[in-house]
């Protein structure tokens, strides 16, 4: 009785401070007092390093640091995984293997992307916003009791078993989750379902950036310049025996980032007798522009021209 009293001596000042000792079945607060300790633990640390996966529409894994409202890290979606970043209201996604598979060819990874639509976005919104999550899980929650855990790097956890959830927390400290996972078939309000997640890096310093390179999906022109040569508009013009004007008209199908040259180029069995290259005015999406170049060369001989855009991201 003794060793119980120093074990649990300060009880009434480790429930006001979610520190202390919570024995199973030892005369410790209640489960659910435990969890809701536990799980305002997570909300009230400044910053902390969630893994794991969930669902939403689709299975999700999740590498992220959470820190107030931002957010740093990775999200797979089985295929492929994209950087995100949470600054503000603001949610930042790059991968460019990931936007391509999703329709959108122009995006590098130099940029970060702006896509408030997608379903990545969609998600780190749910994930930046953890006070709405915590009251989510404890409404699902139910009934909770607690059974002994695993010792963990020498220390000894509980285990919270509710009717929508478990999560399990260290047996003395401050309380804060180290793993949650959701019961199959239960889904929050946020549509979240299937999470299984572990919690560590509590308290880590965490700064994040906003972006400087960005892409708006939502507004094209944000894209990088993309000119494409029109070539039923390619004529040899004005030639005398001197030579010939080379023109084209070329069409901007991105936006107004970046900057394209345009090559005019005459040659004969394959080797090039003579070229000039120009750079290209930064246009809005779809817009035309028609754009030649005085060529010397002997014109009484045949030769075959050519025009060739080169583009922020490569060669048109």
């Amino acid at each position: 009785m003794k060793r119980m009293r120093a074990l649990c001596g300060g009880l009434m000042m480790a429930v006001v401070l979610t520190l202390g000792c919570s024995l199973p079945g030892r005369g410790g607060p209640p489960s659910e007092q435990v969890l809701s300790d536990a799980l305002q633990g997570l909300l009230s640390a400044s910053s902390f390093h969630v893994t794991g996966s969930l669902t939403l529409g689709l299975p999700y894994g999740v590498d992220l640091v959470a820190a107030g409202g931002n957010l740093d890290g990775t999200i797979g979606d089985g295929r492929v995984s994209v950087a995100v970043r949470r600054v503000g209201n603001s949610v930042f996604e790059r991968g460019a293997q990931y936007f391509h598979l999703n329709g959108q060819p122009l995006v590098s990874d130099d940029y970060w992307v702006l896509h408030h639509a997608g379903d990545v976005s969609k998600l780190v919104a749910r994930l930046s916003d953890w006070r709405s999550l915590v009251h989510e899980l404890q409404a699902s929650a139910g009934h909770v009791s607690q059974v002994a855990g695993q010792v963990i790097a020498g220390r000894r956890t509980i285990n919270l078993i509710g009717e929508g959830l478990s999560v399990l927390v260290n047996e003395q400290g401050t309380r804060a989750p180290i793993s949650l996972t959701t019961m199959p078939g239960r889904r929050l309000a946020s549509n979240l379902s299937n999470l299984s997640l572990a919690f560590d890096r509590y308290g880590t310093a965490f700064a994040v950036d906003t972006p400087t390179a960005v892409i708006d999906l939502s507004d094209r022109n944000t894209l990088p310049v993309h000119d494409i040569p029109d070539l039923a508009t390619f004529k040899f013009e004005a030639c005398d025996s001197g030579g010939c004007t080379l023109a084209s008209d070329l069409v901007n199908q991105g936006g107004m980032q970046g900057h394209a040259t345009v090559m005019f180029r005459v040659g004969r069995a394959g080797q090039l007798i003579t070229s000039c290259e120009l750079p290209v005015p930064v246009m809005n999406y779809q817009q035309r522009v028609r754009l030649s170049c005085r060529l010397k060369y002997d014109t009484s001989q045949q030769v075959a021209g050519g025009v060739l855009v080169t583009n922020p991201d490569g060669v048109s």
